[in-house]
């Protein structure tokens, strides 16, 4: 199950989250707590380009998308009163696309891949890409191509 924000959802402390025209990303109170947000959970299934989804810390990103916003606490020394963090970025673990050990920073506007893990914020994504118009999916059919094809020496 997923937490899915559809584009008229109504927002906390009066914030609305609603889709901008095409192509825009969605007008965001920045004083609205994404964990106050109206959501749903929905099957993976129902998910379609266009959604908003919140992902919370430890789960994997279900799809492509968009980083949009994020909530939450992170560790390090850019904290600000109350151990609030004072910059935009999310860590995502991509060690399953890259190879890279470390959690990678990413901000609004970034790139995010499905079955990579959030690490320790909420996000608020919005889907680009689902089952197998995702970069996982065109890994693996590339890999599939690969071991299928025979290289002429082999033949």
């Amino acid at each position: 199950p997923e937490y899915i924000l559809r584009k008229d959802g109504q927002g906390g402390k009066g914030g609305k989250l609603a889709a901008g025209e095409e192509g825009e990303g969605p007008e965001l109170d920045p004083s609205v707590n994404l964990n106050q947000l109206h959501k749903e959970e929905v099957d993976i299934n129902d998910v379609k380009v266009g959604d908003y989804l919140l992902v919370i810390p430890g789960a994997r990103i279900p799809t492509d998308g968009v980083l949009v916003a994020r909530d939450g606490l992170h560790k390090g020394s850019d904290n600000g009163p109350n151990g609030a963090s004072k910059t935009t970025s999310a860590y995502v673990d991509e060690s399953a696309f890259s190879g890279e050990p470390f959690p990678v920073p990413k901000s609004p506007g970034d790139s995010l891949y499905g079955s990579s893990v959030n690490q320790l914020s909420v996000l608020l994504v919005r889907v680009t890409a689902t089952g197998s118009g995702t970069v996982l999916a065109r890994i693996v059919r590339l890999i599939e191509e690969a071991q299928s094809s025979r290289a002429p020496v082999q033949a």
